[in-house]
């Protein structure tokens, strides 16, 4: 919450799924997330002992992850404030991130949520070819039902199969 006071229109990140996949998955310790948005996921990482590494392009969240990082005495975590697409990610087991809705929370100037809808979905194969690089076994996402099908389209057009999916409200 920290690093949510300098940003408005958030939404609070429920990491109970994901820590639920971390438990199932105990074969998943590293995971990177594009999309890392204010801390949630590598909180939910660092209380389950995998490693993570996460970016974001919104350069306001710098200073609340260092925080983070070194006030709670964080080991085997990162965080860079960078363009997910182009960034070069570590090898991992899985991804885990909560993409923006399009347009609809904004956080930055410079975020894909300023995108129209065609550069949006260009956007997201972008990163999804590029985090795919990682040789990550899973891909988890969290979204709502307005982009999943933005979201997971490009998720199996990389490869990756869809085995499951659990409504969320929005």
């Amino acid at each position: 919450l920290r690093i949510s006071i300098f940003v408005r229109s958030y939404s609070r990140y429920d990491a109970n799924a994901m820590c639920d996949f971390l438990t199932k998955h105990i074969d998943v310790k590293s995971v990177i997330d594009p999309c890392a948005g204010w801390g949630e996921r590598m909180l939910a990482c660092a209380t389950h002992g995998v490693s993570y590494s996460g970016v974001d392009i919104n350069d306001a969240l710098c200073v609340g992850y260092a925080d983070m990082i070194e006030e709670l005495n964080l080991k085997n975590v990162s965080f860079e404030c960078a363009a997910a697409e182009d960034y070069v990610f570590d090898k991992a087991d899985a991804v885990i991130t909560c993409p923006p809705y399009g347009g609809i929370e904004v956080y930055s100037e410079n975020g894909a949520e300023n995108l129209t809808l065609h550069d949006f979905r260009n956007w997201w194969i972008s990163v999804v070819n590029n985090v795919s690089k990682s040789g990550c076994k899973y891909f988890c996402i969290t979204t709502n039902q307005a982009f999943k099908y933005i979201f997971s389209d490009a998720i199996v057009d990389a490869g990756f199969d869809l085995v499951a999916s659990v409504s969320i409200g929005r």
